[in-house]
């Protein structure tokens, strides 16, 4: 998307990082911008964006970006504007992996992928995300983000683990010990016997072969999940709509009670999940290690765990996540952190950006390059961007189509100017 200026909203979010980004304020506003654009490529948002450094320039410096000081900016300024808010009625974590396919072998994380539930595999990098999900208004804020590598790899470390020192990190800088909602493949005894030894609450889906009984006996019999809680009285759950929702949410029965599993000495509330009161499949079971929850409760937060799947699907089509061909470890995390501050600062402030919180984020990102386009017509008819015209075609002739696109001298900017 071509802008011969720097967008007002992308100023504001630079200025907030410029000071711990560890790059050039030039270099920061063409990455901010490329991202909320979804440019995938460094020669491209230099060619769309006139007031750029170069190609060379950006890509020696994002070698040097300090990510970690920026998330933790970040998380500082979420954690301010939200304030007394941060409540586990209205919010909680959910923590979650993705696949971002790529290929080269210099990239930074690399390797062979395996997709969890669905068999095979993929050529790729994989992360893990913990996001804040506030589930009156729909929508999941990224905190924080660490690479999965493969086992054997340098720094490989087990997913489970790194679930866990996601959500410690996250309340040891100061953010309330919200419950923390996964899918099965976090269903681990040891994991859940570390957020009981810190006083943490996890929701996880459980997996349907998991061995139960009701009590601590061992001359009960371990049975499945079916035996166990198809004889218990089925509630009708009805969830609220979030205020982005456009239809109501569909009522689920649900039947609980608190059980043992296999592996673990305590007990743990469970509720199954059912579409109609007649079933006798469930399509879910739901388990937390915090006993004062009900079915209802489970059911609430497991739903709210979607939230990371949109956030997922947002930043791989809207905001270019791992998209920008650069190798190294610098490289590789502001690519992941970047996407981060523009589809926090979205939600934050839709209307810096021409939308409204009603509206999805690929809506608002579409209308923000809309009123780009039309700021351009604008500069482009009115003559009050004249030098900036004279410079976009010294870059763009013929000659210099093959060539780094840099700015024009100041003879070469003499010249055209005459011509024109």
């Amino acid at each position: 998307m071509l802008s011969f200026t720097v967008p007002g909203v992308i100023r504001k979010v630079a200025d907030r990082f410029k000071s711990v980004s560890n790059v050039s304020y030039g270099t920061l506003c063409t990455v901010l911008h490329s991202a909320a654009s979804g440019t995938e490529s460094i020669s491209e948002m230099v060619r769309e964006s006139p007031w750029s450094p170069s190609v060379s320039k950006i890509s020696a410096e994002l070698k040097q970006f300090d990510s970690h000081a920026v998330m933790r900016r970040m998380r500082n300024s979420l954690q301010k504007k939200l304030g007394k808010n941060l409540t586990s009625e209205r919010y909680c974590f959910a923590v979650d992996d993705t696949i971002v396919p790529r290929f080269g072998p210099s990239i930074f994380g690399i390797g062979n992928q395996r997709h969890h539930g669905k068999g095979g595999y993929s050529r790729g990098q994989r992360v893990m995300v913990l996001v804040l999900v506030d589930k009156e208004r729909g929508v999941a804020y990224p905190l924080d983000f660490a690479m999965c590598f493969n086992i054997g790899a340098v720094g490989h470390v087990k997913g489970t683990d790194l679930c866990f020192n996601l959500v410690k990190k996250i309340v040891s800088e100061g953010f309330p010990a919200l419950f923390t909602v996964v899918d099965s493949w976090f269903d681990s005894v040891e994991l859940l016997e570390k957020f009981d030894s810190n006083g943490l609450t996890l929701v996880v889906e459980s997996k349907s072969n998991r061995l139960v009984r009701c009590t601590c006996s061992p001359k009960e019999p371990w049975k499945h999940w079916k035996d166990m809680l198809h004889k218990k009285t089925k509630v009708g759950v009805k969830l609220v709509k979030s205020l982005r929702a456009r239809r109501a949410k569909p009522t689920k029965y649900i039947a609980s009670g608190r059980v043992r599993i296999k592996g673990r000495n305590k007990q743990v509330i469970a509720c199954a999940v059912y579409n109609k009161p007649t079933d006798g499949d469930f399509f879910a079971i739901y388990i937390s290690n915090n006993l004062d929850l009900t079915g209802a409760d489970l059911w609430e937060h497991s739903r709210a765990r979607w939230r990371i799947e949109e956030t997922f699907r947002i930043l791989k089509q809207s905001l270019s996540f791992l998209a920008l061909p650069i190798s190294g470890e610098a490289g590789c995390y502001e690519n992941i952190c970047v996407p981060f501050l523009i589809l926090n600062e979205v939600y934050l402030n839709p209307n810096g950006f021409g939308g409204t919180e009603m509206q999805s984020v690929g809506q608002i990102l579409r209308r923000y390059s809309e009123n780009q386009q039309t700021a351009l017509i604008d500069e482009l008819t009115n003559g009050t961007k004249r030098t900036a015209l004279v410079i976009l075609r010294a870059r763009r002739t013929q000659s210099e189509n093959q060539k780094k696109p840099v700015n024009p001298t100041a003879d070469e900017l003499s010249r055209y100017l005459k011509c024109a």
